[in-house]
């Protein structure tokens, strides 16, 4: 996946926002101190910095209805159609968008299958005579919402391969993981290729697959390359191919079935809802590693990159992280698995990292995707795709999977499971916001060359205003380019190019570093942009 290292400014973190202290501002912009505001959500409250009344608000996506695109309606399918992480893209040939997904059955196990009598079968017992049959599947769409399931005829399911199968393996054959499509790979057999949970003989582990064409795999032979409960746990997300250091990157639990939750009196605290036993220490301790390969066949032990902390919920464990891109940073969706108050669901938490290695959590923890209400469909657990964040039209698509039963609960026969959407603003993750007074904050600096380069922002000014106003590298406003030049956007646009009344652009600042001060009240921004005439985009000085 690639980072655009040249691209709008957003607001996930305070990388494009200038936090110095030392500012004396030009009399002429008029600025009104702020009193220091200790609260988490400001972006910057101290006295003497250049920002002051905004605060950063995340976004929960809305659902597109409250059904699944993808659900179980094939024999072979079960009960259960979701994701962990595998591949959404379009094709490379034919430009449609491809998912492959997860589908699940309950069946006899092979032994209990041989010794019942066709005349008299054996009643399936879940959790006793049973075992988990995991196929991996394939769906294609022309619009992203209308999803259908080819017939691939590779995969032979009950006498027919009149079905849409391209992996069938049994227990823990295929779970997890996820697919890319490699487009340096220079041999044509390993184009298409993809990490599972997998377990080809006395062990199970992370399993790798190739393909010429994303729909005949072919097993690593020297399969588990990490193998489970010494090198990795048993959730695996692939990346892809982190253009940035040129390595293949995977999301990968750190093992974690002989690793315990820390010796502290945090995590001694017993809770009456654990429905493990008393104590967390006696229960496996889920957190989130990295790990890196440059052949896709020898991968390095996860490390640790991301773990529950004391200002996380009693029982809160991290199952699984999905990561994307968006612009010039790594989105992490982070599953949230909480054995205490919780009671076994899973929800997301939005994270945010400029490396993929270092991260952190956006919007005080709150959930960016959480469950919905009791029913057939997302009540328990929210699992998201990692592929590269879908951008459709002005708007930001994000597939999830959706569960009516908990983590337990998916070994019953009454689970079910779907795959859903839902919408983001385009750039609208987090926004800077103003209720009530004006609040204002500064940009980081930017060298302009008397180009005639235009400023874009994405906000939300239908209830107040944006205003923005040009100061020089002297903290001096810039002539012809204050907030009473500037036409205010009163209005919600998703992109609006800022005008000045007597200029259309930027060319009038001339060859000099300068800041954007953007002014707003009852607004909100979501990111802002320096055009070129080319159609490039400028990036800020650090």
């Amino acid at each position: 996946m690639k980072l655009n290292r040249m691209s709008k400014h957003l607001f996930l973190d305070n990388r494009h926002v200038e936090l110095g202290t030392s500012w004396q501002f030009d009399p002429a912009l008029e600025i009104k101190r702020a009193p220091h505001v200790d609260g988490k959500g400001m972006i910057y409250g101290d006295i003497h910095g250049p920002c002051a009344r905004v605060k950063r608000v995340m976004h929960q996506p809305t659902r597109h209805g409250n059904f699944p695109l993808i659900g179980p309606d094939k024999p072979w399918e079960g009960t259960l159609t979701y994701f962990g992480g595998h591949y959404l893209n379009r094709e490379p040939d034919t430009g449609r968008l491809r998912m492959y997904y997860q589908a699940w059955t309950l069946e006899l196990a092979p032994e209990i299958a041989a010794q019942s009598d066709s005349s008299n079968p054996t009643a399936a017992v879940p959790g006793v005579n049973t075992i988990e049959h995991g196929k991996f599947c394939m769906a294609v769409s022309e619009d992203g919402l209308t999803w259908e399931k080819p017939e691939l005829g590779e995969i032979e399911w009950q006498g027919s391969t009149r079905n849409n199968i391209v992996l069938d393996e049994p227990l823990c054959g295929t779970i997890w993981g996820g697919v890319m499509y490699d487009e340096i790979e220079t041999d044509p057999r390993r184009k298409w290729k993809a990490l599972t949970f997998g377990s080809p003989g006395d062990w199970h582990g992370v399993c790798v697959y190739f393909s010429p064409d994303g729909i005949h795999w072919t097993p690593w032979k020297n399969n588990p390359v990490l193998t489970a409960r010494i090198d990795a746990g048993d959730t695996y997300m692939l990346f892809g191919r982190d253009e940035r250091i040129n390595k293949y990157v995977a999301y990968i639990r750190p093992q974690d079935w002989y690793r315990h939750y820390p010796d502290t009196p945090y995590h001694r605290v017993t809770s009456p809802s654990w429905p493990f036993g008393a104590s967390l220490q006696n229960h496996p301790y889920r957190t989130m590693g990295r790990s890196v390969s440059d052949d896709f066949v020898h991968w390095s032990v996860p490390e640790e990159i991301i773990t529950p902390d004391l200002d996380d919920e009693f029982g809160t464990q991290f199952y699984g992280m999905t990561v994307g891109t968006y612009e010039d940073y790594y989105i992490g969706n982070l599953w949230i698995y909480n054995l205490g108050s919780h009671d076994d669901r899973i929800t997301m938490q939005l994270a945010v990292s400029q490396d993929g290695i270092k991260w952190q959590r956006v919007g005080n923890r709150k959930p960016f995707i959480d469950v919905g209400d009791e029913g057939p469909f997302h009540s328990q657990m929210i699992l998201a795709t990692t592929s590269p964040y879908l951008v459709m039209g002005d708007e930001i698509w994000i597939y999830y999977a959706a569960f009516n039963c908990t983590h337990y609960g998916t070994r019953f026969p009454e689970r079910e499971a779907g795959i859903g959407l839902c919408k983001l603003r385009l750039d609208g993750w987090v926004g800077l916001a103003s209720e009530g007074e004006e609040g204002y904050f500064l940009s980081r600096p930017f060298d302009l060359e008397g180009e005639p380069i235009e400023l874009e922002i994405n906000a939300d000014a239908s209830k107040g205003y944006v205003k923005v106003a040009v100061v020089g590298e002297d903290h001096q406003l810039v002539p012809g380019y204050s907030q009473h030049d500037c036409v205010a956007l009163t209005e919600d646009r998703i992109h609006h190019t800022v005008r000045w009344k007597q200029n259309e652009n930027l060319q009038g600042v001339g060859d000099q570093r300068v800041y954007f001060m953007f002014r707003l009240k009852d607004s909100e921004i979501f990111s802002y942009s320096l055009n070129t005439a080319d159609g490039s985009k400028m990036g800020s000085l650090t």
